[in-house]
């Protein structure tokens, strides 16, 4: 499934909220995201919007969140450059098309 999601210019980590109310930082505290799929509010400047194709139902991201299972919402820099996320796809987000990021 596709989720909207935020990339911070300063720390790197990628940030996206799983549920109506999961107000999510990056690791830095420069931007943030909330909303899940209902609707979008991002604070902060210094991101770039990004669409991610995560491997989850809507349901389990809301049970994610819900539960405190911190299995989503959050791709450190860490995990980028170690590439332990297997789970997301990195898609680009732009005004007119969605096209797959350059590895």
């Amino acid at each position: 499934m596709k989720v909207s999601a935020i990339q911070c210019n300063d720390c790197r980590d990628i940030v996206y909220s799983r549920a109506r109310h999961d107000f999510r930082w990056c690791t830095c505290k420069n931007c943030a995201i909330d909303g899940g799929l209902d609707y979008l509010r991002v604070i902060g400047d210094g991101y770039k919007m990004k669409t991610l194709v995560i491997e989850s139902t809507k349901e389990g991201l809301y049970n994610d969140w819900n539960n405190s299972k911190d299995l989503f919402g959050l791709v450190s820099n860490t995990d980028q450059l170690n590439e332990v996320e297997n789970k997301v796809h990195y898609v680009t987000k732009d005004c007119n098309s969605f096209e797959e990021d350059e590895e």
